[in-house]
């Protein structure tokens, strides 16, 4: 026994009637789809070109907020123990900080007799730093949280030409960034 439904064709309960479609709609046209193409590559050929700047600007604003952070944890345990200055050792061969207690106080960086209070931190290898009005590649933080030497820092990536500026000062050993 047949069922039927009200469109004629057998088989097919009523709930589920047949559609009729007209095959002229029944897709994307080859010339829709070669436009769709055309506007997705020449979107991605300006995309491209940028995006290597911005992970450029990205990776140079970690760097310095990783300088600047390095700087403000020595403030920190400065002002935590009084009688212990600490300090930050640039070394401008291999990039790295090295976060130090200047047990000797003679404000600077003696790898046998200094404690060392974080190990060497590296950098991006794409940025670099150069230092101004630091004498002997340290910045020396005292326990009231001022610096002994105020200091700027730039950390640069050379590929974009583009930098960032650390200032520490003085009178307070706030460090910003610019």
């Amino acid at each position: 026994m047949k069922t039927t439904t009200d469109s004629g064709s057998a088989f097919l309960p009523r709930r589920f009637p047949q559609r009729q479609y007209n095959s002229g709609n029944a897709g994307v046209t080859m010339v829709e789809l070669m436009v769709i193409i055309a506007v997705a590559a020449i979107l991605a050929v300006v995309a491209i070109p940028n995006l290597g700047r911005m992970m450029a600007r990205i990776r140079l604003r970690n760097s310095a907020n990783e300088v600047a952070s390095t700087l403000k944890m020595a403030n920190s345990r400065a002002v935590a123990n009084p009688r212990v200055h600490c300090g930050v050792y640039f070394d401008l061969n291999s990039q790295e900080l090295t976060v130090f207690f200047d047990d000797d106080g003679n404000n600077q960086f003696d790898s046998g007799s200094d404690r060392i209070y974080q190990n060497a931190i590296s950098l991006d290898r794409s940025t670099t730093f150069s230092l101004t009005t630091i004498t002997d590649n340290v910045v020396i933080f005292r326990g009231d949280g001022s610096a002994k030497n105020g200091a700027v820092i730039e950390v640069e990536d050379s590929k974009y030409n583009q930098s960032k500026t650390i200032t520490v000062i003085k009178q307070s050993g706030k460090v910003q960034i610019q």
